[in-house]
């Protein structure tokens, strides 16, 4: 985005003062507050392994006709639910092995195994899920975006104050962690994508918690959140 909106600026003459990218930000925020009568918004999330921002424009209305607007048949988006579930309770890793997806989804939307197969083929088709190499399916960026507030409403954020929540913010940008490190002790919630960790060390060489654990962070040691990629 920053990049295109660098062109964009270029073309039109949008002074950006050297910052395409808070300058497009700026422009996202004030479409925000354009569209958000209409129930609109353009969301924004980091991909969990390269580190880019992505946005995706999505709907905030969640009544009885949108929830009807969907190519999803009920017991499939039931089988959907069943996987999210499965996903965000897997203890930080974020993540289901492909055969335990397809068995679900067999079982909950009554589907052959070979129909599951194709639906969950379809479902990362589709954009909700990814396969990583280790044959693990993890909600994709724009998943992450688009249902970001039902997440944390459902789910809640691990925290000294909800010891019960399955969800990690980043402690350098805020967005939620579904893959990289946490730090190791049980109860202390601070997280990092690896490139933010990555920004953190350069800018804290003593490399302390900032949580209120206050022990030492060394990557080989900290917990790995999430799946190989």
């Amino acid at each position: 985005m920053a990049e295109k909106f660098k062109r964009i600026a270029e073309h039109f003459e949008i002074e950006t003062n050297g910052d395409p990218g808070s300058t497009a930000k700026e422009y996202i925020s004030d479409i925000n507050l354009r569209i958000q009568k209409y129930y609109f918004k353009v969301e924004s999330a980091r991909d969990q392994v390269l580190g880019d921002i992505v946005y995706v424009f999505v709907n905030t209305k969640q009544d009885a006709v949108i929830q009807a607007c969907t190519p999803y048949l009920p017991s499939e988006l039931d089988a959907i639910k069943q996987m999210i579930d499965s996903i965000v309770a897997a203890d930080f890793e974020f993540c289901l092995p492909f055969g335990n997806a397809k068995q679900q989804v067999a079982s909950v939307a009554k589907l052959r195994l070979g129909d599951a197969d194709y639906f969950l083929s379809r479902l990362v088709n589709d954009g909700w899920f990814n396969i990583t190499s280790n044959n693990r399916v993890v909600l994709s960026t724009p998943a992450i975006a688009e249902l970001k507030t039902y997440l944390v409403d459902r789910y809640g954020k691990f925290s000294p104050e909800d010891p019960q929540g399955k969800l990690l913010d980043c402690h350098v940008c805020g967005d939620l962690v579904t893959y990289g490190i946490k730090c190791n002790q049980t109860s202390c919630s601070t997280s990092f994508h690896n490139k933010c960790f990555t920004v953190f060390s350069r800018q804290n060489p003593e490399l302390k918690c900032p949580g209120t654990c206050d022990s030492t962070l060394i990557q080989e040691l900290m917990l790995q959140v999430g799946a190989d990629p």
